[in-house]
């Protein structure tokens, strides 16, 4: 990955093969980021995305394992469990123009993927909430 600090923010390139999930982590773990809203443009090569049953309190995952475009991509960071945490969610584009899409659990990019990540003041935390098993932010 390489990147570009602005003022307020970072522009973020992944390069072809890089898992985003883990490589975004790390990249707001050494940069100290509590806090940030982002989005991307980009395309990938295989992706794990999910729904999450309320019913059950449990995701469902599915997988995408071919070149598909990604026509959306945000999420807000945070902090969960100490570290930062990045929330994605993502809509994905198959070649015949269907799209599938959902919460991100992981990604590979395929060509590139374009990220814009703006670093907002404070820290937010994310805590279990009991009633709905999700950890939710806390304002």
């Amino acid at each position: 990955m390489q990147y570009r600090e602005y003022d307020g923010g970072y522009l973020l390139r992944f390069q072809r093969g890089e898992n985003t999930t883990e490589v975004f982590h790390e990249f707001l773990k050494s940069k100290g980021i509590e806090f940030g809203a982002f989005s991307a443009i980009g395309a990938v090569s295989h992706a794990v995305f999910g729904f999450y049953r309320l019913d059950i309190k449990e995701y469902v995952w599915n997988e995408l394992r071919e070149d598909a475009e990604v026509v959306a991509w945000s999420g807000n960071v945070s902090i969960r469990d100490g570290e930062p945490w990045a929330h994605t969610h993502a809509v994905f584009a198959r070649m015949d123009g269907s799209t599938v899409g959902g919460h991100v659990r992981e990604a590979t990019v395929g060509g590139t993927l374009e990220l814009v990540l703006d670093v907002l003041p404070g820290r937010i935390e994310r805590r279990k909430d009991e009633d709905t098993g999700l950890a939710l932010l806390c304002p």
